[in-house]
């Protein structure tokens, strides 16, 4: 497949109608209903499954594998080994697993208690194809991690722009990178949403 020809870039949260992500490459013109990924990737998280069969799109994988660090974190170094082998190819799984070990062992600095014992909840806004080519691409993936004490007594959050390298292998896409930077973070504001509770 020849190079990217276009990409749209898609908010999956700002809009009340179906975000689409359309690629246009060299005749080939893929559309992917992503508000539609990021609702059920968040769902399946949430729900503790992290499931990833008949995920056949580069979209679909890097928006489910971001939504899993959450659950991932909640695991021990096994455990994340494990859940990492359902969307990391083979050679990779080790990396990743370093990946975020040492991404807690950052949180633990900056965090007001370690992050294993805080509810996590990761939150995928927009997403958009950087490259695509015949056997490969890169997925961009902002998020907001919100963090929460149980006891409710105090919530932090950060947003970061996730980089995810996918490749393919017997027909399957597979994570094989993941790289992390800060932002962009939204200015703060005193706007207020109506509550519908009294």
């Amino acid at each position: 497949m020849a190079a990217l020809a276009a990409v749209s870039f898609v908010s999956c949260a700002a809009t009340n109608r179906p975000a689409t992500e359309t690629l246009e490459a060299a005749g080939d013109v893929r559309s992917t209903n992503v508000e539609s990924v990021v609702v059920n990737a968040t769902t399946s998280a949430a729900n503790g499954s992290m499931d990833r069969a008949d995920v056949d799109d580069p979209l679909d994988l890097a928006v489910r594998y971001v939504a899993s660090v959450d659950a991932l974190v909640a695991h021990s170094s096994i455990g994340r080994r494990e859940l990492l082998a359902r969307f990391v190819i083979a050679e990779r799984v080790e990396a990743q697993l370093n990946a975020i070990d040492e991404t807690i062992e950052r949180l633990d600095t900056i965090l007001t208690a370690p992050a294993v014992e805080l509810v996590w909840v990761e939150a995928p806004l927009t997403v958009r194809v950087t490259s695509i080519n015949g056997d490969g691409a890169t997925v961009e993936v902002w998020t907001v991690s919100v963090f929460a004490h149980p006891d409710g007594q105090a919530v932090e959050q950060i947003w970061r722009t996730l980089s995810v390298s996918l490749v393919t292998r017997d027909g399957r896409w597979w994570v094989s990178d993941a790289t992390s930077q800060a932002g962009p973070t939204p200015s703060p504001n005193e706007l207020a949403l109506p509550s519908p509770v009294d």
